[in-house]
């Protein structure tokens, strides 16, 4: 009997040992292509961020004077976005930081998915609390710029001073203001690279990534509507009933 019995347990391990190799050969074959998904998603959250990387870094090329001020209030911005959103031409960048910390309020996939969210959500926000103490830093050196563009610039073409002087005092506020973009850029672009990179996993960085883009093109296509609506702005000279257009392109 004992005899008997070996060959039935041969057959055994045997058909035991195949539907193992097949099991592995399966768990290999999804283990390659969930990587091969990962790396797709991985490449393409990097393409996305080095598309706002490059809207970011505009100011870093070789800037005419003439420049500066299409990167302040770049022409392709309507007038209620850049009222509304725009800080030295593009997002503050704490109000990136404060898109993510309301999608973790909004989304409970997005705070489920993060560990210690509520430890996270503290760490956003104090991390808010130093951008916008950076913020301030920048807004108060581009209110001194505008002090000694008031205050010390000819513009009385009475003044006694010859036009180069006159342009050169420009030329050097001009560059004092290209250095507070620069330095505005960089803060946009390492708080989106916290975001992406650090905080968020891939599946996470790639739905802020989707939310940004969508939130962004939404107050733009509103800002667009709203100035198609609005039509040029009036403006009110005197006390007389005489107005004069104004196109809404430009700012009063």
């Amino acid at each position: 009997m004992i005899w008997s019995s070996i060959p039935d347990f041969r057959v055994g391990e045997r058909s035991s040992w195949r539907r193992y190799r097949l099991w592995r050969q399966e768990r290999n074959q999804r283990s390659a292509r969930l990587e091969r998904q990962l790396k797709a998603l991985e490449d393409r959250i990097d393409k996305q961020l080095r598309r706002f990387q490059a809207q970011y870094s505009r100011a870093m090329n070789p800037t005419q004077p003439k420049d500066v001020a299409e990167l302040l209030v770049p022409k392709s911005t309507p007038p209620l976005e850049l009222a509304t959103l725009s800080w030295l031409g593009d997002w503050r960048p704490s109000s990136i930081l404060g898109l993510l910390s309301s999608l973790i309020k909004s989304s409970p996939t997005l705070a489920s998915s993060l560990s210690h969210a509520g430890a996270t959500e503290k760490a956003i926000s104090q991390l808010i609390h130093d951008l916008r103490i950076e913020e301030a830093v920048i807004d108060e050196e581009m209110t001194e710029i505008q002090a000694n563009c008031i205050l010390r610039l000819p513009f009385n073409l009475s003044e006694d001073k010859s036009s180069n002087s006159t342009l050169a005092q420009v030329h050097s506020e001009l560059k004092k203001v290209h250095r507070l973009i620069i330095k505005a850029q960089n803060f946009r672009t390492n708080a989106l690279e916290m975001v992406v990179k650090k905080i968020l996993c891939q599946s996470d960085a790639a739905e802020f990534l989707v939310a940004f883009a969508g939130i962004q093109e939404t107050v733009h296509q509103f800002s667009k509507d709203y100035k198609l609506r609005k039509g040029p702005v009036s403006v009110s000279l005197s006390s007389s009933s005489e107005i004069v257009g104004v196109d809404s392109n430009h700012p009063i």
